[in-house]
Parts: structure tokens; C-alpha cells; sequence
């Protein structure tokens, strides 16, 4: 009976009350005295450090913002870069252009020859000058003339051969009249191959031109010249 009464006494007694603890312990941490934060604060060395040593974790971090402003900065700075790259290229990678006296020599021997309009500057390249050919009495009996034609001469003349070409207006028709002139033009850029070894001035190739016009017209015009060439050595 007495153990019956000691139990319902233990069951009915009241608890104390946890709101008297919590507010304890609020209290303490306020004031700094509540072991468990104390505690961890001891083991976190960060948290020991004073407010100007802590490490600030927000301002290291970047904002998408910022990152932004930092792509752009970069792009600037490596279009500058770029730029200036191309400027110091263009004074000191590429070499400054040096007229070729040769050249220019024989292009004027052949305008006092044959008139100033003979030949007409056209197009100036890096690699090569085109002129056009006006003789007025070079003609092959009114099947074309030497404005059908465009004269091509390298920078490096006479180091690389004269070419010519066909005018750009006529490269597009396909009649008889063109195809005269592309075997023409094919026997010529042959020959001139093998004057330009010869050392012949542009004045005597394009002469040549004129005095051979009809033998360059011509399908066997290999077979000619490779006669020709021998009848003259053997009278050397």
C-alpha cells in the first residue's frame, strides 16, 4: 500500500518547469556565460579573431554583377591589346613598299616606243600590276585587238615572267572569238617563260607579241618554236 502511494505521489508531482530553464539559459547567453556557446566559440578560431581580422566571406564573394563588370573589363583590355598588336604589326612586321626600278625603267622604255597610252595602269597589287595594251595598229584582221587583252606584270619583275590575260568582259562568252584569243594568250604566257630566261626586255617581249601574232595563233605553235629555235642554233 505504501509502495502503491509513493508511485501515484511520483507520477502527480509536478515537473519543474522548463520555461524557468529556458529563460536561464537565454539570460546567460546575453551575458556570455553559457558554457555550450562558450565552448564552441573556444573551438572556432575564427570566432576568436577581432572584427578587423575576420576574414569578410561576403565581400569575397562576386556578384553576378561584378563578374559582369569583370568580363567586360577583360574584353576591353584584350581589344586594346589586339589593336595595338595589329598597329605595331603594321609598322614594323610589314616591310614598306619599295618600287621595283627595273620595272618601272622598262615600262617607260616601252611608252617612249610605242606612245604613253600604250600601256594603262589598271590595278596596282601587292603581288602584281595589270595594264591595259592600246597599239592602234595591232590587229588580226578585225577578229580582236590588243584591248581584249590585259598585261600582267609581276612585283618581282624580271625575276618572274610577264602574263597576260584575258579581259574579264570576255572571259564570260564562249565563241570563237574567245577561244582564238585563250590560245593566243596560252602561246604567249609560254614564250614569255622562256624569254624571261632569256633576259628579254618587256619592250622586245611585247614586240614579239606583235611581230609573232600570227604564228601564236596558231594549234602547232610548240612545234614552231622548237623548230625555229634550232635552225638558230645551228647558225650560232
Amino acid at each position: 500500500m505504501n509502495s502503491d502511494v509513493q508511485t501515484i505521489e511520483r507520477s502527480t508531482a509536478k515537473k519543474p518547469s522548463n520555461k524557468k530553464n529556458s529563460l536561464n539559459r537565454k539570460q546567460n547567453f546575453k551575458n556570455g556565460t553559457n558554457k555550450k556557446s562558450k565552448k564552441s566559440i573556444n573551438n572556432n578560431p575564427e570566432t576568436n579573431l577581432s572584427n578587423d581580422d575576420k576574414p569578410n566571406k561576403i565581400n569575397n564573394k562576386i556578384s553576378p554583377k561584378s563578374l559582369n563588370d569583370k568580363r567586360k573589363g577583360n574584353q576591353g583590355y584584350s581589344k586594346r591589346t589586339k589593336a595595338k598588336s595589329i598597329s605595331s604589326d603594321k609598322n614594323g612586321g610589314i616591310k614598306p613598299v619599295v618600287k621595283n626600278e627595273n620595272k618601272e625603267r622598262e615600262i617607260d622604255d616601252f611608252k617612249k616606243r610605242f606612245g604613253e597610252k600604250s600601256l594603262v595602269l589598271f590595278n596596282d597589287g601587292k603581288y602584281v600590276s595589270v595594264y591595259g595594251i592600246s597599239l592602234r595598229n595591232f590587229s588580226f584582221k578585225d577578229v580582236f585587238k590588243t584591248d581584249d587583252f590585259r598585261l600582267c606584270v609581276p612585283y618581282n619583275y624580271p625575276e618572274s615572267p610577264l602574263k597576260l590575260t584575258l579581259r574579264k568582259s570576255l572571259k564570260e562568252q564562249n565563241n570563237n572569238q574567245t577561244r582564238k584569243l585563250e590560245l593566243f594568250i596560252k602561246n604567249f604566257n609560254y614564250k614569255a617563260k622562256t624569254m624571261q630566261k632569256e633576259n628579254y626586255t618587256l619592250a622586245e617581249q611585247l614586240n614579239y607579241l606583235i611581230q609573232e601574232k600570227e604564228i601564236l595563233l596558231k594549234k602547232e605553235f610548240y612545234e614552231i618554236d622548237k623548230l625555229k629555235k634550232e635552225f638558230y642554233s645551228q647558225l650560232n
